[in-house]
């Protein structure tokens, strides 16, 4: 036997489906957010050090009357 489900029913379940598909969209991109941002983060982190490493590197090199 089946049973007969009314309209209020199947009209809640897809509300409810479509609640958790959309939480479900938010979460997964609320990841690749946050991936990305780390990413950009760890490229500037690098990028100041190593610029920080150059130039240190540079005024060991200069000769002491060209040093302020």
């Amino acid at each position: 036997m089946t049973e007969h489900i009314s309209r209020k029913e199947l009209k809640q379940d897809k509300i409810r489906e479509s609640f958790e598909h959309g939480a479900e969209a938010v979460y997964s991109h609320s990841q690749v957010a946050g991936i990305l941002v780390a990413v950009i983060l760890a490229i500037v982190v690098g990028y100041a050090g190593w610029k920080f490493y150059t130039d240190r590197q540079t005024l060991k090199l200069r000769p002491a009357s060209m040093k302020r």
